[in-house]
């Protein structure tokens, strides 16, 4: 460009940013080149556009310098530029890099965003369950701190509304509808004097860095210790005592009792606190969607802000959701009371989350719906029943299911019956699918040896069912096949 005598113009810079986030070494060459782009703009004092400011934040937050996607944010909102949800989603996509506190920042961020008077869509529901599944929250103590202080801004929001009504007849017109302004100004003043509004930490920068605009490191959070009378309380996760009665890492009220009005959900700025003294540590992704409610909680705040859940929505929940018949069973009322259009991957992830908790029967029970939705099952629908199949009859009758369906059968498929057989130590069902794969010209692969060669390793070892001597024979044929095959 430089030689043809050519300007960069904003969509330059994006496409530069954009190419810096796909690096194939993000957190080393992608984050040396970005860096480097980006001190030329300073250097030049190059004007960018809001396009391509969120385009440096998701290349930040790619390349693994998260604090600097923040700051970033900081800036734009200092800068005066009116933010809109767009904004806001590469700030969730930030924190869905932080794998060890995005969730506290992204609850941060939530409220921020409800502050500024900006709805939510689509996206930023998605990018919100996506850290629910991947993110932490941190720090406890700063976790606490955050969390549970958000009833500090609604008593700001009401002692300025009753302001606003006590002055109400006495001031001019003008003046009323500057009153109307109190609670956005609350919430650009809770961002930029974090220490007049402790309760909001997601963006606040030390007044060193502020001072000179410089570096890029970030004092995301400040802490206060928990006090020692604070008590961590039992589970609130939906069905959690049929997971596990001895867990702790939830919440719930003091008086034991769930119901719709006693859960907390952090993506209201006024949730409901009653009886809820503490947090503990939320490890599990159903802990952590618990704080927003648990399922309903999610759609109610979906519905409230006229956002219908579409088919990724689902997808994610289902990874997030507690693992018990009950909480799916409601999640597929859900879909057809919205009337949800879902694929077969969703339903590929719910026969896969029943087979690991050993509901095959569950899983099969599915394969109705499938039909029912006119979707119709593929590979991974057949290996997720496979893994499942730890009894040598529901193998072999899976085999003949899906041979007669005319579907092919697949390495993949044989792989995880030879793997459910394995957990069992049947040898006898092990030496079957050989057969089986052999029969019907299926290739093995190098995942195939690598299982033969562990199943061989257990042959001395007891609780076996089978003869290990001709599953061992089986491998030396398998491998001779794979041989020819590839070399």
């Amino acid at each position: 460009m430089k030689k043809r005598g050519l300007q960069p113009t904003g969509a330059t810079y994006t496409a530069l940013f954009n190419a810096c986030a796909e690096s194939p070494w993000p957190e080393t060459d992608g984050l040396m080149r970005l860096k480097k782009l980006h001190g030329q703009l300073r250097e030049k004092e190059v004007k960018i556009n809001l396009v391509t400011h969120h385009a440096m934040m998701k290349a930040y937050a790619k390349c693994g310098d998260v604090q600097t996607s923040f700051q970033l944010f900081h800036h734009l909102l200092q800068s005066g530029v009116k933010v809109s949800v767009d904004s806001f989603v590469f700030l969730f996509f930030a924190c869905a890099s932080n794998k060890e506190a995005g969730f506290l920042f992204a609850i941060e961020g939530w409220r921020h965003m409800l502050l500024k008077g900006i709805k939510p869509n689509i996206i930023t529901y998605n990018l919100l369950l996506r850290i629910v599944r991947d993110c932490g929250i941190g720090d406890l103590e700063t976790a606490n701190k955050v969390l549970l202080s958000s009833t500090t801004l609604q008593h700001k929001m009401l002692d300025a509304s009753q302001v606003k009504q006590k002055r109400s007849q006495t001031l001019l017109k003008g003046q009323q509808q500057r009153l109307e302004m109190d609670v956005l100004e609350i919430a650009d003043q809770r961002t930029v004097n974090s220490s007049k509004y402790p309760d909001l930490f997601l963006i606040n920068i030390s007044k060193n860095e502020s001072n000179s605009g410089k570096g890029s490191d970030i004092q995301m959070m400040n802490t206060r210790p928990v006090q020692k009378e604070d008590k961590f309380l039992s589970n609130l996760s939906e069905s959690a005592t049929e997971i596990d009665n001895s867990s702790l890492n939830d919440i719930v009220p003091i008086s034991g009792k769930r119901t719709s009005k006693s859960i907390p959900n952090m993506l209201s700025l006024s949730p409901n606190l009653d009886g809820v003294m503490s947090l503990t540590a939320m490890e599990r992704p159903a802990d952590r969607l618990s704080l927003l409610g648990g399922t309903e909680g999610l759609v109610d705040s979906m519905t409230s802000n006229d956002v219908k859940p579409d088919c990724k929505t689902l997808t994610l929940l289902t990874e997030v959701i507690p693992r018990s018949l009950k909480t799916e069973t409601k999640l597929l009322k859900m879909i057809d009371d919205l009337e949800v259009k879902v694929d077969i991957d969703f339903y590929n992830m719910l026969i896969r989350k029943r087979t690991k908790r050993k509901d095959l029967e569950g899983a099969k029970a599915l394969l109705v719906d499938i039909k029912n939705k006119g979707l119709y099952p593929t590979t991974r629908t057949y290996v997720a029943l496979a893994s499942g199949c730890r009894q040598e009859e529901d193998g072999l009758q899976l085999l003949s299911d899906v041979k007669a369906s005319g579907d092919e059968l697949t390495q993949p498929l044989y792989n995880a019956l030879i793997s459910a057989a394995h957990t069992q130590r049947n040898y006898d069902y092990v030496v079957k699918i050989l057969i089986d794969m052999e029969r019907n010209n299926v290739c093995p692969n190098q995942r195939t040896i690598t299982q033969l060669e562990n199943v061989a390793g257990f042959a001395a070892k007891p609780n076996k069912v089978g003869n290990p001597i001709l599953c061992t024979v089986m491998l030396v044929k398998q491998r001779e096949a794979f041989n020819l095959a590839f070399f």
